[in-house]
């Protein structure tokens, strides 16, 4: 489910970033795919969670009205 798919992309993130800091890539082009590779698993986190989220407080709400 979602929580498995946060999981698996925060994992990808921080080996992401971990990369990048630890100086894992021997040239320009490699930190420049790591830091695409960075931005766009962010962004895939921002989206899963803000779906994840929508889900919870269509739950929530419809619990309230009750």
């Amino acid at each position: 489910g979602l929580t498995k798919d946060l999981e698996k992309l925060t994992k990808s993130l921080l080996k992401t970033s971990r990369a990048i800091k630890s100086h894992k890539w021997n040239t320009f082009q490699e930190l420049k795919t790591l830091l695409i590779q960075e931005s766009q698993l962010m962004i895939q986190l921002v989206m899963v969670m803000g779906f994840d989220l929508a889900l919870r407080n269509q739950y929530f709400v419809k619990r309230g009205k009750s």
